[in-house]
């Protein structure tokens, strides 16, 4: 999973680290912190109501509370796009 082209997979790289097991979640943010994607304000807004949601009801990850601090770093980093309308092109190695 590492060496694919995932520049058009945002919302699916966070679905990967919000709910599925320890290694694909670990494949999941290195992908996310390592790779350039194009998104939209609205996929940034999915992904932070689908975070919040998420720890309202840490039950629907498998081991939330070990994988927490991870998905919540990664959702932090890109919640600043929020402030802009535009469409991005991220460069997640600077």
């Amino acid at each position: 999973m590492r060496y694919l082209d995932c520049s058009d997979k945002l919302k699916e790289m966070f679905q990967i680290l919000f709910y599925h097991g320890y290694e694909a979640q670990v494949h999941a943010e290195y992908i996310l912190s390592t790779q350039i994607f194009e998104f939209t304000r609205q996929d940034i807004l999915d992904i932070q109501i689908t975070w919040e949601d998420l720890k309202l009801h840490p039950e629907k990850a498998i081991r939330f509370e070990e994988t927490k601090e991870m998905i919540e770093h990664a959702v932090n980093g890109y919640l600043p796009y929020l402030e802009s309308n535009r469409t991005y092109k991220n460069d997640a190695s600077t």
